[in-house]
């Protein structure tokens, strides 16, 4: 017998828990998992929830529904789960994301911070991303000040809005190589918080430039994406067949697509 929407809702939410889990602990219950994938799940997941919320009825449910139970790793288990509770559902849970550690290293050619360079930004484009934290810097096992030291001694410089991390003075304060560095983020101390965007978002064709196929709002920069849309050949898009990340934003790259012309609502999830 065919599952039911709210049985896929239940299946999901449960099969986002079990992956989560699985990458906590290390576990794998049979092949590689993609990092992604309990976000993913989630995001499906909460789409197909909104949805059914929205339209009991709406012809999107059926492919959005077998979508998300093709991605399902533990689907029978969860399954299981439900008809011991008399195929109750269960909320939706978000995958688990931990606070950043510590970030320990020796100075090479490859460390984060190459032998040599007196800079980084820690800003999710190539390493983690810290801003909206505080730091402490250790440069061997001496926390490092960030005023300037006597007799040109080195300090460093944070920048916890824009991630910018500086070693200095620019001349004498590089990278050596072999030298042990830690980075220790911390909360409070004033550290400013950076505005992040709440997920899922609804947008409407209303939301969309005069081009009729971008979307702009720079807190989804640097996200990656995963849509559900109305009146297109199939709800579930993905990047870069459906839609591409252009400068402050995301465009709708599908034949025919055109809010100018068309009433569309489009529901935006995070997947990572």
């Amino acid at each position: 017998m065919p599952l039911t929407v709210p049985q896929q809702i239940s299946i999901g939410a449960l099969c986002a828990l079990y992956t989560s889990n699985e990458l906590e602990s290390g576990t794998r219950h049979g092949g590689v998992i993609d990092p992604k994938l309990p976000h993913l799940i989630y995001a499906v997941n909460q789409g197909l929830k909104w949805l059914y919320e929205l339209d009991t009825t709406d012809s999107d449910l059926v492919p959005i529904g077998n979508y998300l139970i093709s991605i399902c790793r533990q689907q029978f288990r969860a399954q299981g789960v439900l008809a011991l509770n008399n195929g109750g559902t269960v909320a939706p849970i978000t995958p688990n994301n931990p606070p950043p550690n510590d970030i320990d290293f020796i100075v090479s050619s490859t460390s984060l911070i190459p032998t040599g360079d007196t800079e980084i930004y820690l800003d999710g484009t190539g390493g983690p991303d810290l801003r909206g934290y505080d730091i402490d810097f250790f440069r061997g096992s001496q926390v490092q000040y960030t005023t300037p030291q006597q007799g040109g001694a080195a300090y460093y410089s944070w920048n916890n809005v824009t991630g910018l991390l500086r070693l200095l003075p620019t001349v004498g304060g590089q990278a050596l190589v072999d030298e042990p560095m830690r980075i220790s983020p911390k909360t409070g101390g004033g550290a400013t918080v950076v505005p992040t965007q709440e997920y899922p978002i609804v947008i409407t064709s209303a939301d969309f430039e005069a081009d009729g196929v971008t979307y702009l709002n720079s807190l989804i920069v640097g996200d990656q994406l995963f849509l559900l849309a109305n009146n297109v050949p199939n709800p579930a898009l993905f990047a870069p067949t459906d839609f591409v990340y252009v400068s402050g934003g995301i465009e709708i790259i599908l034949s025919a697509f055109n809010a100018n012309v068309f009433d569309y609502t489009i529901v935006i999830n995070k997947i990572n």
